[in-house]
């Protein structure tokens, strides 16, 4: 249907015609036309169920003959018809909906699991009938399979089901039900916590949320006994959303839609506070062997950990969840005060007589039933005036809820709810006795903006209550965006006659034409010198390490918390990314991805734990996780990235080394370090050996089989340095898979890695500071920070030349080199100074031309 047909579609008898196609039983368009009236209007969900077309669409799931396309578009019409429609949920549900989905879980089809997973969901939120019907065919254990499927997109569809499955409806909540609930609960916490895709992570802080609300007394109490006590979370008050701004582009401006700008946020200075207390508060790593609730405790670790993932989105809703705690919590230790501070002053005098008073006597004489004598106070409008004048009652008696030990007795009655703050209470004047101080009065404001119960609201920003975006349809509102799209066929980008196609094969010869560039002198490299100062710019800070982009005349340094490119041809800055990691955290490592396209991302780690990936085209941040969460105590993250291969090495925190999976989002495979020192380098060739090599600050080196698994994984020590590692490099398109390390005492060797001695030793007789190695020839680089030059040898052991100067007119001497760079096909050095300059130095002129 196009733009026209979209525009008359309500001025055409379409529904009819459906009807009548829908009941000739063939595979004609019916689908899709359904399909696209549900994706634009989704209030015709009546006039489906009233033709009776669910049952069509539930007999076509079942049906072997249809197509498996045919089945996805019928399982989102049936998902549209389900959402927050409970006369559909019931007909659905009836016609065995649930067990046809449920078989449906296990297609070869990624799309069709997803519409399965979301239509399993939908039907059974807030319909117990529906999930009593799942528990019977058991939908967990058919669901948790599908939590390590290679699909994000199908994750947070199973994630979204299971958190549906669990929130019965109010009053409903039953012995079984709260056991399958802990059961399901405990296995999304386990295995999700830790997954690399955000929109994983955020369905998961979604589907907790109401576990959290049933059960708010529960963590009220671990908020107390673990977050109170290192005062982690100060802040109850719900966090607003930050105003986002597009992106300009500008080096000198970086973006400001971040949670993490400090620009912008003023509780960025909390925020790194809350991360370091989090690693320094083993009450939470404890919590789950001591709690009495092993469950609740998982959950609130989890929570704990997710409030300060590195994802904008992920980091709000868990920080506004853990809020809604702290607000609940807050709340009960003022009102805790409050009874505690009445009930420890002295009785006042009894007040003058009243005849009024006398008149109630005479009527409450003879058996009062349970609260009818503080009924009447209340309901009373004169002596309600009179007692909040006289600010006491006398009492005949001792009585546990008299109103001699509340001053806000009257105002609330005895069978109201436990939580319920029931009518609002005249304020007392801050001279008043009996009234709150200013301090105590603000932190009561702050706490009466929330409601206290569960049951008060359905909706809104209260403690009884989601957060808002939490329980939204947001998730299928964006995975139904493909089918509010016109149902012409488009050409994909491997279509040669498409003009993406073309822009990539145009792209792909240029690349093909550098490389060819470049043999002649990679072949003359080993013999030459690199004495030509091609580029010097001056940074803002000292380039902590340096990285060209093998294609584009472009150098990324790491400015601060920033990082800059810089055009080296024509001598300007063209792009910046802001890390925007935690305020205090600085950036660790990083690593240019996807460089063959025309706009590179780039992968960084910071030491506040967490690995982002920025779209080197201006469009912000593309995915951010924590490799290891909960241990982000000083994080210094080592990163090993392999184009070829997609696989993502991460190591730098406790004792395990993990591999991530970008294609899918998820982890790999996790392997333990085997060394207690600091981690230095990291570095891997996966698509050939399969090895990873990390080298460590006590001197040694390991070399890991990447090929087998981590129960079986063998490991090659390499220690002959007897000084920490500052770098390590592994030959891949060079010589036979040699491993080259350079400790701080100058010593450079060559080391076989199915070997545990060195092949050579090259001793410089100087301390280092930097090593580098060129990843197609046989060079490398050290700099010093002592004698503060640059030089480079060849493999032999040979030096080819010496920097010590810069090349102007002054030729003034450099700086303490920090960092070194190789270009990973031209014969070139890049160099980062203490002075906060970089250098870019290449072949000599005569010798290049030639």
């Amino acid at each position: 249907m196009g733009c026209r047909s979209r525009s008359l579609r309500r001025n055409i008898p379409l529904r009819p015609q459906t009807a009548a196609e829908l009941d000739s039983r063939a595979q004609t368009h019916a689908h899709l036309i359904w399909a696209k009236i549900l994706a634009v209007d989704s209030t015709c969900q009546v006039d489906l169920l009233k033709e009776g077309g669910h049952k069509y669409f539930i007999s076509a799931l079942s049906d072997p003959l249809f197509s498996l396309e045919y089945k996805r578009v019928a399982a989102f019409v049936l998902t549209k018809l389900v959402c927050d429609y409970p006369p559909a949920q019931e007909q659905c549900t009836q016609s065995n909906l649930v067990s046809v989905c449920l078989e449906l879980l296990h297609s070869d089809y990624s799309e069709l699991r997803l519409w399965s997973a979301l239509c399993l969901g939908y039907t059974w939120s807030g319909f117990d009938a529906a999930r009593w019907r799942g528990v019977r065919d058991s939908a967990q254990e058919k669901l948790y399979p599908l939590l390590g499927d290679p699909h994000p997109e199908v994750r947070a569809g199973v994630v979204f089901a299971l958190g549906r499955f669990m929130g019965a409806a109010p009053g409903r909540v039953t012995e079984h039900s709260v056991i399958v609930g802990k059961h399901v609960a405990m296995t999304m916490v386990t295995r999700v916590q830790s997954d690399c895709s955000p929109l994983v992570r955020f369905e998961l802080i979604a589907a907790l949320s109401p576990v959290v609300l049933q059960t708010l007394a529960v963590y009220v109490s671990l908020y107390e006994s673990t977050v109170a006590s290192v005062d982690l979370f100060p802040v109850v008050r719900m966090p607003e959303q930050p105003e986002t701004s597009e992106r300009s582009g500008t080096p000198d401006s970086p973006p400001a839609d971040s949670a993490y700008n400090s620009d912008n946020n003023n509780e960025d200075d909390l925020a790194i506070e809350r991360v370091q207390k989090i690693s320094r508060c083993h009450q939470l790593d404890q919590l789950a062997s001591s709690s009495k609730s092993n469950v609740s405790a998982a959950v609130w670790r989890t929570l704990m950990h997710l409030a300060c993932d590195p994802h904008p989105e992920v980091h709000r809703g868990a920080q506004q969840l853990v809020s809604l705690v702290a607000a609940k919590a807050t709340a009960m230790r003022l009102r805790r005060r409050s009874f505690a501070e009445v009930a420890s002053s002295p009785p006042p005098p009894p007040p003058p007589p009243d005849p009024s008073r006398k008149f109630m006597r005479r009527r409450s004489i003879g058996p009062i039933s349970s609260g009818g004598l503080f009924n009447i106070l209340a309901t009373s409008p004169k002596l309600a005036t009179v007692h909040s004048d006289s600010e006491t009652v006398p009492s005949r008696g001792p009585c546990p809820a008299s109103p001699i030990l509340t001053p806000h007795s009257t105002h609330f009655s005895i069978s109201r709810k436990m939580f319920d703050r029931g009518p609002s209470a005249p304020r007392r004047t801050p001279g008043e006795k009996g009234s709150l101080e200013s301090g105590e009065l603000k932190e009561a404001e702050t706490a009466k903006e929330v409601p206290s119960s569960p049951e008060t609201t359905t909706r809104g920003t209260g403690v009884g209550s989601p957060p808002p975006g939490l329980q939204s349809n947001r998730f299928l509102d964006w995975c139904t965006k493909r089918f509010r799209d016109a149902h012409t066929r488009r050409l994909v980008p491997e279509d040669p006659r498409s003009a993406e196609f073309a822009f990539r094969e145009t792209r792909y010869l240029g690349n093909a034409a550098v490389r060819r560039e470049c043999r002649a002198d990679l072949r003359r490299a080993p013999i030459s010198q690199l004495s030509c100062n091609q580029f010097r710019c001056r940074t803002r800070n000292v380039a902590a390490k340096l990285s060209f982009h093998p294609y584009n005349d472009t150098l990324a340094v790491v400015d601060g918390s920033s990082i800059v490119f810089y055009d080296w041809q024509l001598g300007n800055c063209v792009n910046q990314i802001d890390n925007r990691h935690l305020p205090g955290a600085f950036l660790t490592d990083f690593a240019l991805i996807n460089t063959h396209e025309s706009d590179a991302m780039v992968l960084t780690a910071a030491s506040d734990g967490g690995v982002r990936v920025w779209d080197g085209g201006g469009r912000g941040l593309v995915a951010a996780w924590q490799p290891f969460p909960g241990r982000a105590e000083s994080a210094r993250l080592r990163l090993a990235w392999d184009q070829s291969t997609c696989v993502l090495v991460v190591g730098g925190v406790g004792r395990t080394i993990r591999a991530f999976d970008a294609r899918t989002e998820s982890l790999r495979c996790e392997f333990p370090a085997g060394c207690d020192a600091p981690l230095s380098a990291l570095v891997g060739d996966f698509e050939g050996r399969g090895l990873v090599v990390a080298g460590y600050a006590d001197g040694t080196a390991k070399a890991y089989d990447f090929r087998v698994s981590s129960a079986s994984m063998k490991t090659t020590t390499l220690g002959e340095h007897k000084s920490g590692l500052i770098n390590v490099h592994l030959q891949r398109a060079t010589g036979d898979g040699k491993v080259l390390t350079a400790s701080e005492d100058g010593d450079i060797k060559l080391w076989d890695p199915r070997f545990s001695e060195s092949v050579r030793t090259m001793r410089l007789g100087e301390s280092l500071s930097a090593f580098e190695a060129h990843p197609r020839t046989e060079i490398f680089s050290v700099g010093s920070t002592t004698n503060r030059h640059i030089e480079v040898y060849n493999l032999a052991g040979d030096r080819l030349n010496q920097l010590r100067f810069y090349d102007d007119f002054v030729g003034q001497r450099i700086g303490a080199v920090c960092s070194l760079g190789f270009h990973p096909y031209r014969v070139m050095l890049a160099s980062g100074t203490a002075d906060s300059y970089v250098s870019i130095y290449s072949l000599e002129k005569e010798r290049r031309d030639r």
